[in-house]
């Protein structure tokens, strides 16, 4: 075969494969064997630039992605850098509506807080408020009958000896103040109905100069209330709040308040002066009645409902309106139990309303709730058969 070269191990001589070839005279043997490594050369080079052809279009073909990467990089990194621009746009545009916001709940807040009170002032009072001014006005009647259990439940026949002390100026009373001559005698042979009584004059003070609905300002004569009336009357037109300007300054007058009580505080102290067992001269208790009078008066007066305390006139009861009273029995002193049935004469006739101890507290009616009594009214009842005894009364209210 052409070109093909016998292997050294054979032992042969190269000679051509054909036969009837003749090797040129001279150059027979050594011309043969030097062209095989000039071949084998010529061959390695042609292999090299092969390669390098190919490494180097490799090499054109990688530069190429390599540059479209570069393009793709740039072009991702300009949207990006775009991108950037646009979130720090929107996130300064909504740093700001946030500020906005901020200072505008703060602005709605400080509003809101500024008009709490005028909305609060402007709703019908209802439900809870109801019970409150209810339960503060059973309190008072309450405290009162302790107080005066406390100052006078051991004493017989004090009103006639207050009655008496009290005809000179300085030692005047609430006997004296309130009562004729002829209450006073019914009451020295009445012994059972002098608590009651005191309990009627203490409330009547009470009423006449802090609970009554002329009262705006305790301690003014006539003429000076009908002008601060008029002021305030004008200051409602602008502010709708019931009377506040008035309480604001009302609830100043804690001179006043203690003027009241050391008045009240005269009756057990001139007892306790004539040597009356059991009669004390500390007004703490005193004091604290007086403080309740002035916290209900307060509460009344700034609510929007209306408020009145509703007087019983002494006349004949019948046993159906007996349920409508807290009765005091005339004969004891004490509240009739609810289990205790009266007994009833002609046309249901069971007695006569002596005199009233505590008024009704009473909601007034409005076009958008009925008329309401949050407490009955007190009163003493002198029966016309004496009632049998039935459980004793928990509460006088």
């Amino acid at each position: 075969m052409p070109g093909h070269f016998p292997h050294a191990e054979t032992g042969h001589p190269l000679v051509d494969a054909n036969p009837t070839t003749h090797w040129p005279s001279g150059i027979e043997g050594s011309q043969v064997v030097n062209s095989a490594p000039k071949n084998a050369s010529r061959w390695g080079v042609t292999a090299l630039a092969r390669e390098n052809d190919r490494l180097k279009r490799e090499l054109e073909s990688q530069h190429d992605v390599v540059v479209h990467l570069k393009s793709k990089c740039e072009e991702y990194a300009t949207q990006a850098e775009a991108k950037f621009r646009n979130d720090a746009a929107q996130i300064a545009d909504l740093q700001h509506e946030l500020q906005e916001s901020r200072t505008e709940k703060e602005d709605l807040s400080q509003n809101l807080e500024s008009c709490k009170d005028r909305i609060f002032s402007m709703l019908p009072v209802e439900g809870v408020a109801d019970t409150q001014l209810q339960n503060q006005y059973i309190m008072l009647c309450n405290s009162i009958e302790y107080w005066l259990d406390n100052h006078f439940g051991d004493a017989d026949g004090f009103i006639a000896t207050l009655g008496q002390a009290g005809k000179t100026r300085a030692r005047g009373n609430l006997i004296t103040e309130y009562l004729d001559e002829a209450v006073i005698v019914f009451a020295n042979k009445n012994p059972s109905v002098e608590i009651p009584i005191m309990q009627m004059l203490v409330f009547l003070h009470l009423y006449e100069n802090l609970l009554g609905e002329d009262r705006i300002f305790p301690g003014l004569s006539h003429a000076e209330e009908e002008c601060l009336g008029m002021v305030i009357e004008g200051l409602n037109d602008l502010n709708p709040a019931k009377d506040k300007d008035a309480i604001l300054m009302w609830k100043l007058r804690e001179k006043r308040l203690s003027e009241i009580g050391e008045y009240i505080m005269r009756c057990p102290q001139l007892l306790k002066g004539k040597g009356f067992h059991g009669c004390s001269g500390n007004p703490s208790l005193c004091h604290q009645i007086v403080q309740e009078v002035g916290d209900l008066a307060n509460n009344i007066r700034q609510s929007m409902a209306e408020y009145e305390f509703v007087v019983v006139d002494p006349r004949e009861i019948k046993g159906a309106e007996v349920k409508y009273f807290t009765v005091i029995d005339s004969r004891t002193g004490f509240a009739l139990s609810s289990s205790a049935v009266p007994i009833a004469g002609p046309g249901g006739r069971v007695g006569s309303i002596w005199f009233q101890i505590y008024p009704a507290f009473v909601r007034k009616a409005t076009e958008s709730s009925k008329r309401i009594v949050l407490v009955k009214p007190t009163v003493v009842v002198k029966f016309d058969h004496p009632v049998p005894r039935g459980k004793k009364s928990k509460s006088s209210h």
